[in-house]
């Protein structure tokens, strides 16, 4: 895609994040490519648009997480039934409590222009642990 574009990526129908984008699109003059994740999905597809999108519209954990590994700027609309703790850790561990919303609260796209401020030091320090947990219990 040669335009600059929205990836807005759920694991479900979710019309508040679908509607969200489109309003963002036309205020940002940015296309939005909509992807939802299903048995025909392909992950080469989901990493493709993620890494050349200029920003993320998301309902997902994983899309945040993919999000601040790969240095998009992004907004998280989560339902406060789903998984709230795991967005509350990571908005503590990163300091991005300004991109995750609520269902229900007032959104504002000004997080979708500022870059993403992460402490990539303490990104890859928890990415080797990751890696060596996997290798140690992959061993056994």
């Amino acid at each position: 895609m040669k335009n600059k574009y929205i990836f807005m990526y759920t694991t479900f129908q979710n019309n508040k994040v679908a509607n969200l984008s489109k309003k963002a699109g036309k205020i940002l003059n940015y296309d939005v490519y909509y992807y939802q994740l299903n048995n025909d999905s392909l992950i080469q597809d989901f990493i493709y648009y993620m890494v050349n999108s200029n920003a993320v519209i998301t309902s997902s954990f994983h899309g945040s997480v993919f999000s601040i590994i790969f240095n998009k700027s992004f907004i998280t609309i989560y339902n406060k039934l789903d998984a709230k703790e795991r967005f509350n850790s990571l908005g503590k561990i990163f300091g991005i409590h300004d991109r995750l919303f609520e269902k229900d609260d007032k959104i504002t796209f000004e997080q979708l222009l500022k870059p993403l401020k992460i402490d990539y030091k303490l990104l890859n320090q928890l990415k080797k642990k990751s890696i060596n947990f996997l290798k140690e219990n992959l061993e056994k």
